[in-house]
């Protein structure tokens, strides 16, 4: 019999944070750890189903009797063969600190290991028994030389009293073993459970081979490089180089320079070169090289190693860009951004502008944004925006460089997208901006020029239909024109609630047809904002008729229920160029006082009726992008474009000031 050097309960202490799942894994590793390319876990249940002995058998090189006492007794000390390390080829030594083989307390009674080893040509056996409340003993049986054909050994666990379910412990060894296996593909390194083949490949996003070849210095180095993307973190693994010689043995392992960046990028390359045909893999000096052969300081390392960092940066960049978008959707969520009135083009214009520099900050260092709770995070964003109005972008610049260490090429990149975040923002508002004053000259000339012959429904409802933004920002059109009250309504329903169909009003105005029905929703305050446009022709004077003939549409709206909801308000437009001279206008501007709205002529509960001059229009929309236009210093008389042609100045241009048509009813 040998004892353990401490006593059950300080072990029990010791390991206090494994679990069945963990335990398991340890007897794994212990396996691979003694050479093994073959590991089998195999389960026996009792009356009720339930798991009640595991065993799990390697094909390495076995336990040595002779080594029994250097591999059981110590504590936190074990010595694993040199041989087994070379047969393996794995990364390193798991179970240096010889814990694994008692963790089996935290889920079983028992643990016995019959092993078997290769000694003066002859193959031994013999037992070793452990009892969960007896750590600190184990007993050993005499050996026996027997007939065999390779050497193992069998770890059993017996007397489970915890449950544990196949599919949690398939996918947690999953996570344990995928880069190792991965790491030994080529040496036919598998795991079973119940004789089933665990698999990893859900594990991977992608896996890319490629090759190097180049001369550096002395030698020309030849690489082959196996990438591989993983979609989680795997259990207690960093994203590593792996590096091996050209008869694939192990040489060298080491994180890589984007492990760990808080973008959830998690990665493993497997490079194999005749760089490492002679290689000092022991600790240097930083900057000392060794007198022959290479190690990580040498000249031709680096370059290798420089060169495969490219890759990860340009492997990265489609993955953090994608990463970079679901933060902007958290963080709007979450109300990080300032307020902003989406419905006014420059604040819809700065928010923009926020999150591109957002999202640029979340690609060049994730950690900076990811660190900070919700109030850092409203901080750093207002940070942002003060930078962004003043227009010092190139601050913000020094301060990330100062902030984040970035190499020459990241430091390079950094200074253009910054320069490219603010330069595409401003080229898109200014072209947003000039298409806009190009549609505004275009209905001035429809209205006032009378060479053109410019008719009410061919031209200048065609154009409302285009440019209903003159009304308000983010509607979406009902109806234009043809639709009568009962198909308007069909639509409306449909846009709203997804439901389709066939409808029917009582109303004697219901054949009615609105020139322009178009609704806006809110999704912040769960509003529904509804706008009614009659255009009238320049040379049509505004009077009682036409005023009635708006209100005819009010009332028709405001009796039937499907149109009617708390949430819902409706503002309907008269829009002409001049009065006649009956006063009746006039009238109705002094009762609409009383409401304090320009030119709000009618109100009654949710419902809006204004009366609007085309040049009343026209006025508001210079008032209201002229802080734009001279911020972006536009020249405007280079964007006009004029013509005598009807014809010609309706045909459709590329312009991104024109709406999107009604949606597909």
């Amino acid at each position: 019999m040998g004892r353990i050097a401490i006593t059950t309960g300080g072990i029990k202490q010791s390991l206090s944070n494994y679990n069945a799942l963990k335990s398991i894994c340890e007897y794994i590793w212990n396996g691979f750890d003694a050479g093994a390319n073959r590991i089998e876990i195999n389960t026996s249940r009792n009356n009720l189903s339930a798991i009640s002995e595991i065993s799990i058998k390697d094909n390495g090189i076995g336990i040595a009797k002779k080594q029994l006492n250097k591999k059981f007794k110590p504590f936190y000390e074990s010595e694993k063969a040199e041989q087994a390390y070379e047969r393996t080829r794995i990364t390193g030594i798991h179970g240096k600190n010889g814990v694994g083989r008692l963790t089996f307390f935290c889920f079983a009674q028992y643990a016995e290991w019959n092993t078997v080893y290769k000694e003066n040509e002859k193959f031994k056996n013999y037992s070793i028994n452990i009892h969960a409340n007896n750590l600190e003993n184990y007993k050993e049986t005499d050996e026996n030389i027997i007939e065999a054909k390779e050497t193992g050994t069998t770890v059993t666990l017996s007397g489970i009293y915890q449950n544990i379910d196949i599919y949690e412990l398939n996918e947690y060894i999953k996570k344990e073993f995928a880069c190792l296996l991965e790491l030994n593909k080529k040496f036919d390194f598998n795991i079973y459970i119940d004789g089933e083949k665990i698999l990893y490949e859900d594990l991977i996003v992608e896996r890319e081979n490629f090759e190097l070849n180049y001369e550096y210095g002395k030698l020309d180095i030849s690489a082959k490089v196996r990438y591989v993307q993983w979609k989680n973190n795997l259990s207690n693994e960093y994203s590593r180089y792996y590096f091996e010689d050209q008869n694939e043995k192990f040489k060298l392992s080491m994180t890589t320079t984007l492990n760990k960046k808080g973008d959830n990028f998690y990665h493993s390359v497997f490079v194999s070169s005749n760089l490492f045909e002679d290689f000092y893999t022991n600790d240097t000096i930083e900057g000392q090289i060794p007198i022959s052969g290479y190690s990580k300081e040498s000249k031709e390392f680096k370059q290798l190693k420089t060169d495969i960092d490219k890759f990860l940066r340009k492997k990265r960049k489609p993955h953090i860009k994608r990463y970079a978008e679901k933060l902007i959707e958290k963080y709007n969520e979450d109300k990080i951004f300032p307020e902003y009135n989406e419905n006014n083009v420059l604040d819809k214009f700065k928010h923009e502008q926020l999150e591109n520099i957002v999202k640029l900050v979340c690609q060049i260092e994730p950690k900076i944004i990811l660190s900070l709770n919700n109030e850092q995070k409203k901080t750093l964003v207002r940070l942002f925006d003060l930078v962004m109005q003043s227009g010092e972008t190139e601050n913000l610049f020094t301060i990330l460089d100062e902030v984040v260490e970035l190499d020459t090429e990241e430091r390079a990149e950094l200074a253009e997208e910054l320069r490219y975040c603010t330069l595409g923002n401003i080229t898109k508002t200014i072209k947003l901006i000039q298409d806009r004053y190009k549609a505004i000259d275009l209905l001035k000339q429809l209205l006032y020029n009378y060479e053109l012959n410019a008719n009410e429904r061919d031209h200048l409802q065609k154009f409302i239909e285009e440019h209903y933004w003159i009304f308000g920002e983010q509607y979406t059109l009902v109806t234009a024109a043809e639709p009568k009250f009962e198909e308007a309504l069909r639509r409306y329903t449909k846009l709203l609630t997804g439901e389709d169909d066939e409808k029917h009003i009582e109303d004697k105005d219901k054949n009615k047809e609105m020139d322009i029905f178009a609704v806006r929703q809110n999704i912040e305050n769960d509003s529904i904002n509804n706008i009614v446009i009659e255009l009238k022709h320049p040379k049509i004077s505004l009077g009682q008729k036409q005023y009635q003939q708006i209100y005819n549409y009010m009332n028709v709206i405001s009796k039937q229920p499907e149109f009617i909801a708390n949430n819902a308000t409706w503002e309907f437009y008269l829009v002409g160029n001049k009065f006649d001279t009956s006063g009746d206008i006039e009238n109705l501007y002094e009762n609409g006082k009383v409401h304090g709205e320009k030119s709000l002529v009618y109100k009654v509960k949710n419902f809006k009726i204004y009366i609007k001059t085309w040049s009343e229009i026209l006025n508001e929309f210079e008032i209201k992008h002229k802080f734009i236009q001279d911020k972006l210093e536009l020249q405007r008389k280079a964007i006009v474009e004029k013509s005598k042609n009807i014809t010609e100045l309706m045909e459709k241009s590329e312009n991104s000031a024109v709406e999107s048509k009604a949606v597909n009813f």
